[in-house]
């Protein structure tokens, strides 16, 4: 067993542009035992990451150049640096900003002014999220934060795509697997939050080496999928289309149905206001009968 004086340090990457701020994070994360370095701007924090992944990333969101949103959104969408946990830095006055459009979430937030010693445990506790996630051998994971605006699952689907871009999942399920999770998304928003632009939903992706999941979650009060009077039926698929003329809402109705069909197992939890949709990758590119997905998901 290496004695704990000799074992690595964790190597973290501070990204801030007040130089007072940094200097005293580098500071206390070399005493608390981190090996720290630090950058001024987002594009230097990339530049940074190449080849020399650190095993942490302290992350300020106002910075010059590219924010902290920009600089996240590609760490977390490349597979070099998916993994690399993200403590992103706000300052109170600057929350509203979390609550626009389509965010690529950090791992973790913390609010300026904050405590060291708080800083310091955040770390650590992602430090063993780490380490968790390579022992069950998970490949890559990205949550996406949306606002409840339809117009916001256009951008989730381009980041979906860009996803895919780094799996050898064929076309043809990357096209269903798209369709079932932007539907489930759609749902959130028109159902779960009921539009409420003050509503969020949360969408999360996770690849391992058997399957992949996604997990997508409103602020709703819930409802049974089982009895949605407005909801395609197996039996009767067409049923529902005059009561969602009268209801005044969008016509096709085939969400939960199709998204069972071109995924392997779609969960509710009790409440109803999450689902989760998993996708074998040993069942990928069979030759099951599955209906075709709708055109308008690229």
């Amino acid at each position: 067993m290496i004695p704990v004086s000799e074992q690595p340090r964790p190597r973290i990457l501070v990204v801030e542009d007040d130089p007072d701020a940094s200097e005293m994070m580098r500071q206390m994360l070399d005493l608390s035992g981190f090996e720290c370095s630090t950058v001024d701007t987002g594009e230097k924090a990339l530049e940074a990451v190449k080849g020399n992944c650190p095993d942490a990333i302290i992350l300020d969101l106002m910075l010059p150049g590219i924010d902290g949103f920009a600089v996240c959104e590609r760490l977390k969408m490349q597979r070099e640096t998916n993994l690399v946990p993200v403590l992103m830095l706000t300052a109170l006055d600057r929350r509203e900003d979390m609550l626009k459009g389509v965010r690529v979430g950090a791992n973790h937030y913390m609010t300026k002014p904050f405590k060291g010693e708080e800083l310091v445990e955040r770390l650590r506790e992602l430090l063993r999220w780490k380490g968790e996630m390579a022992d069950k051998g998970v490949q890559g994971t990205v949550t996406f934060d949306v606002e409840s605006d339809l117009r916001y699952l256009d951008d989730v689907n381009k980041l979906l795509t860009s996803l895919f871009e780094h799996t050898r999942i064929p076309d043809r399920d990357v096209h269903r697997i798209k369709y079932a999770v932007l539907e489930m998304g759609h749902n959130a928003i028109e159902w779960g939050n009921r539009n409420r632009r003050e509503c969020r939903i949360r969408l999360s992706y996770l690849i391992d080496g058997e399957k992949l999941t996604f997990v997508v979650e409103d602020q709703g009060e819930g409802f049974d999928p089982n009895n949605v009077p407005h909801a395609a039926k197996p039996d009767d698929p067409l049923a529902h289309l005059s009561l969602r003329e009268k209801l005044g809402i969008r016509t096709g109705g085939f969400g939960i149905l199709l998204s069972k069909a071109f995924m392997d197992e779609v969960r509710y939890n009790e409440r109803g206001n999450t689902v989760t949709l998993v996708k074998y990758l040993s069942r990928l590119g069979a030759s099951e009968e599955a209906p075709p997905a709708p055109a308008g998901v690229g």
